[in-house]
């Protein structure tokens, strides 16, 4: 797959699993979602957004193959989060932070996987259109 020179992300950016944990999107979830689902889902359509446009700018659209795999990889990209702060959190049970993110973060994996790989390829090429 294609990937256009964008550098690296910042550290202080949110993941998925941030907008349940903080609270952000209490009350606001979309299509049963539950709390914290629209906050996801707005994170992750703001990211792809960011990063189709440039690359466009770049001339290197993203592909079909891409778009189709973009879910996926978000899914992957939470469960690789999730693994890391459980095997932190093995090593540093006293750090509360970790602990609390856990749960959160599962949430929020789970209701990414709730919807079909379809409707959220769709969802993020809308975002970024």
């Amino acid at each position: 797959l294609s990937q256009p020179s964008l550098g690296q992300p910042s550290l202080s950016q949110p993941s998925l699993g941030d907008a349940s944990a903080s609270g952000e999107g209490e009350g606001r979830g979309h299509g049963g979602g539950g709390p914290g689902a629209v906050a996801e889902e707005e994170a992750a359509c703001a990211l792809v957004s960011g990063f189709a446009e440039e690359a466009e700018r770049q001339g290197q659209p993203l592909t079909e193959p891409e778009w189709t795999a973009l879910p996926t990889l978000i899914a992957c990209r939470i469960a690789v989060s999730l693994c890391v702060g459980a095997y932190s959190s093995s090593k540093d049970p006293s750090n509360e932070y970790l602990q609390l993110t856990l749960l959160p973060g599962f949430k929020a994996l789970k209701r990414w996987r709730d919807k079909s790989a379809a409707e959220l390829e769709q969802l993020l090429r809308r975002a970024a259109a």
